[in-house]
């Protein structure tokens, strides 16, 4: 130990002074930068959407199947009759959340790509709209972006306009995936 603090405070004496060198030299690890945080965070938001959309049905799925078989299992038992009152919701335009599309989070999920939404024309709210996304598939960044989160400013450039973007009707039967789906203002195709 003596060998290693010497190595560290340049100084081979292993004296008290050079043991407090050498703890401070240890000590003075560099903190992460507004840039490096801001990085981070940008990852971490999104991991949780890639994760959320990879992981939170099958997993709650399968949490509630083990549940059926333990001494909580009217949790299960009440999401499946949660589940078949609330069958048609997807399809009826299911039930927004606005403070989730409001979360901080979706801010550091537009910096990370970067996404921007350009307005090039004004749309009026008496109208419906159908718009186009390509390129799309199963993870579509933009739309999604765009469209279901408040970060690009979409309700403050078309006020009035309430946009919703679909996916597969098979995404609104795993379970509290649907209510994850349906909060941001995601429908059924």
């Amino acid at each position: 130990m003596k060998t290693i603090i010497a190595a560290c405070s340049q100084n081979l004496s292993g004296s008290r002074a050079s043991l407090q060198t050498a703890l401070r030299t240890l000590l003075a690890v560099p903190w992460p930068s507004q840039r490096d945080i801001g990085s981070a965070l940008q990852l971490l938001a999104v991991l949780q959407w890639v994760l959320s959309f990879l992981l939170l049905g099958t997993v709650t799925l399968l949490v509630l199947i083990c549940l059926l078989f333990t001494s909580l299992w009217p949790i299960p038992a009440l999401y499946l009759a949660w589940i078949i009152f609330d069958w048609d919701t997807p399809e009826k335009g299911g039930r927004r959340m606005p403070g989730l599309r409001r979360w901080t989070v979706w801010k550091h999920f537009r910096d990370y790509f970067p996404v921007k939404l350009v307005k090039t024309h004004d749309l009026s709210p008496s109208h419906n709209y159908i718009i186009g996304s390509h390129p799309h598939g199963i993870l579509c960044v933009g739309a999604f972006c765009n469209f279901i989160t408040g970060s690009t400013g979409f309700e403050e450039m078309f006020p009035g306009i309430r946009p919703f973007l679909t996916t597969l009707a098979g995404n609104f039967r795993l379970p509290l995936f649907r209510e994850y789906l349906m909060s941001g203002g995601e429908q059924p195709l």
